[in-house]
């Protein structure tokens, strides 16, 4: 995850999308190549996280100055680049199969989403000719959201403090703005999933 946090968006989204269309060499390799992909399936992609909707939300306020002007910070919590997140799962046997897949990850003048990658596996057991029992779970590796702060000054008499930039002129003390920053995992980094399905 070190090199997935120190890499730039684009090209984290660069690897993402090679991946996805991974030409094959010749020969075995090629064969081995397309027959990995052959068992692979794309389940998802998505340009959108809840992390990236509640650094919007959080840059929705605004900030009073001193002299009782607002000021508003919304393009601190927006980006041009949407995390862009896949999923993709191969199938090992008949009934059991990996999940993998990777997120670029987003950045503003005043929040970071990491990179992400995630991992898991569904394992389907048959009960019955007319029964199937289902377990499934992932995994998230990163992808964690975090807030930068600012610098407020607050005159000559107070002077200047770091701060939480959201909570700047809020009643609370400078310190305790600190408290509140963002420092979120993703939603549902963990799941697992046990479904019985029955047809008649």
């Amino acid at each position: 995850m070190f090199l997935l946090r120190c890499l730039p968006f684009r090209t984290v989204a660069a690897l993402l999308l090679w991946v996805a269309v991974l030409p094959f060499a010749n020969g075995a390799g090629q064969a081995s190549a397309q027959s990995f992909w052959d068992r692979t399936h794309l389940i998802s992609v998505t340009d959108e996280s809840s992390l990236s909707n509640l650094a919007r939300n959080a840059g929705a306020i605004g900030v009073t100055r001193s002299d009782g002007s607002t000021m508003q910070i919304g393009h601190w919590y927006e980006s041009d680049w949407r995390d862009l997140s896949a999923l993709w799962m191969t199938e090992v046997t008949e009934n059991f199969g990996i999940y993998w897949g990777l997120s670029t990850g987003e950045q503003g003048e005043k929040y970071r989403i990491d990179p992400s990658m995630k991992v898991g596996f569904i394992l389907n057991r048959p009960i019955s000719r007319h029964s199937l029992l289902t377990l499934s779970s992932t995994y998230t590796i990163g992808g964690n959201l975090n807030e930068d702060t600012c610098v407020a000054d607050y005159g000559p008499v107070f002077g200047s403090y770091t701060v939480n930039c959201r909570l700047a002129s809020s009643f609370l003390s400078p310190e305790d703005t600190l408290d509140q920053m963002l420092d979120r995992r993703p939603t549902n980094h963990f799941m697992v999933n046990l479904n019985y399905k029955f047809s008649f």
